[in-house]
């Protein structure tokens, strides 16, 4: 992702661009600079047809690329170790110029936690307290443990008592060939295979022509439970739209485990089903509120071995 790295001061920690990134003296701006030269809103940097371009924004003292002057309102192409400075402020220098990634940074800190597969886990991976999703109309969205809550791209959320800004691009998908397509979330079905003490879980994801076989993890087992849920409540006439749901802490109870190892389990669950290749499986757990659910509508079980 792209980055700015200031030319003075080497131990300053890089600045992670967003797709459009604010500069200027303002609180509102993503870069807040503190020189009294530089205007309350200075330039923008953005992310544009496949390059970064900073633009001033009719600053009092100038934007200067490489010491030539900008005019008000006039973009320049950066390449990486382009120079910029913002009047007095920098010189300030691209030092990556990759496109922006999905990623939450720490308020006041160095921190960068990136999405991966499909999902910004909060505070870290070991423990994931918000998860930060995509979902399929293009929306974000952060799942806690008491609810969702819609979230936008330059938006501030706490989680515990450090503060995160999102920087939320939109992400497009490759096209892919029939030949190319793997199993989603919508069209697969799971064939779980379990030992005779229920100890080891291996599963099979199966769609799209494919099989993408897992190997035993501690986390197939909760969701081979909600498995069971689902088909439990469709063998009792259960309407399909409710079949399943589960309270996450009576899931946990059930389990006998914590709330907070269900959710790592869960977490890791999503992760491990998407590094193999299953389209859309951040939404392997459908949410409601507080209630959760398995959210592949064909299952079957059967023996390990």
């Amino acid at each position: 992702m792209g980055t700015l790295i200031h030319g003075r001061h080497s131990g300053h920690a890089p600045v992670v661009l967003r797709a459009r990134h604010l500069v200027g003296r303002a609180a509102r701006c993503d870069l807040q600079l503190t020189e009294p030269s530089v205007s309350g809103e200075h330039a923008l940097l953005l992310f544009d047809d496949g390059a970064w371009w900073v633009r001033d924004l009719g600053s009092r003292n100038g934007t200067r690329v490489e010491e030539e002057p900008l005019e008000p309102g006039q973009a320049r192409k950066l390449a990486e170790g382009s120079r910029v400075n913002f009047a007095g402020s920098g010189p300030w220098i691209l030092g990556d110029g990759d496109p922006p990634r999905a990623a939450a940074m720490l308020v006041g800190g160095n921190t960068v936690v990136e999405l991966s597969a499909g999902m910004i886990a909060l505070p870290s991976e070991e423990d994931p307290e918000v998860l930060v999703t995509q979902v399929p109309d293009g929306s974000w969205t952060a799942q806690r443990a008491d609810g969702d809550e819609p979230v936008s791209d330059g938006q501030i959320i706490t989680v515990g008592t450090a503060r995160y800004r999102l920087s939320l691009p939109t992400l497009l998908s490759a096209t892919l060939t029939v030949a190319e397509r793997m199993p989603t979330v919508d069209d697969c079905r799971l064939r779980f295979r379990v030992s005779q003490n229920e100890e080891a879980v291996e599963v099979d994801i199966i769609g799209s022509g494919k099989t993408l076989s897992l190997p035993e993890r501690a986390h197939h087992y909760p969701l081979l439970h909600l498995s069971r849920l689902r088909r439990q409540d469709l063998a009792n006439d259960v309407p399909a739209h409710e079949a399943g749901w589960i309270d996450r802490h009576q899931l946990a109870a059930d389990l006998r485990t914590s709330s907070t190892s269900l959710n790592v389990q869960l977490y890791r669950a999503r992760k491990q089903y998407a590094e193999a290749g299953l389209g859309g499986a951040e939404e392997l757990i459908a949410r409601r509120g507080r209630e959760i659910r398995l959210n592949v509508d064909e299952t079957e079980e059967g023996p390990l071995g």
